[in-house]
């Protein structure tokens, strides 16, 4: 044996309380992980329910909510149905769009056409593979709610499915 190693004795036997000090560690961080855990699907609740609030609420907008205001149509043929939702910014218009059961496949968008006939795309989506289920889409546009007379949800070739109105 070198004479620069030294031998270890045996294990010093370990403190008093340090197995609860130990459990009562293990049980705080199982705890600390379970109210994250927790909070994590609280924050997700509050944006599925209260995002779309957001997005077509009024905040930024006029205190009374005066600057927000709601579209919607279908249509009877191909049972489209579609919501708008505008409220005024100062820039314009946030916009927000809920659309069911769209039968075309590729890209739709939905155009804010003003009471001048001016006209926007606001935003666009691939109804590819949607199965005509719920699409819920956000964008904006220069135009200010009063002065929207409708919107539209056309195809990328401009075929209109379904207008919104007031």
């Amino acid at each position: 044996m070198r004479a620069d190693l030294a031998v270890a004795g045996p294990p010093a036997a370990p403190g008093s309380g340090l197995a609860e000090r130990l459990t009562a560690a293990v049980t705080a961080g199982r705890r600390r992980r379970g109210r994250r855990a927790l909070a994590l699907v609280a924050a997700a609740v509050v944006l599925a329910v209260g995002g779309p609030v957001l997005v077509a609420g009024d905040a930024g907008g006029p205190a009374d909510g005066a600057g927000v205001r709601r579209w919607s149509g279908s249509d009877g043929t191909s049972g489209i149905a579609a919501v708008v939702t505008a409220a005024g910014r100062e820039w314009g218009s946030a916009v927000a769009l809920e659309v069911a059961r769209v039968p075309a496949e590729g890209v739709c968008a939905l155009v804010a056409v003003g009471r001048d006939g001016s006209e926007e795309t606001v935003g666009s989506w691939s109804a590819g593979g949607v199965g005509g289920g719920p699409v819920e889409v956000s964008g904006g546009a220069a135009l200010r709610p009063e002065g929207i007379d409708h919107f539209e949800v056309r195809t990328a070739d401009g075929r209109r499915l379904v207008t919104v109105e007031r």
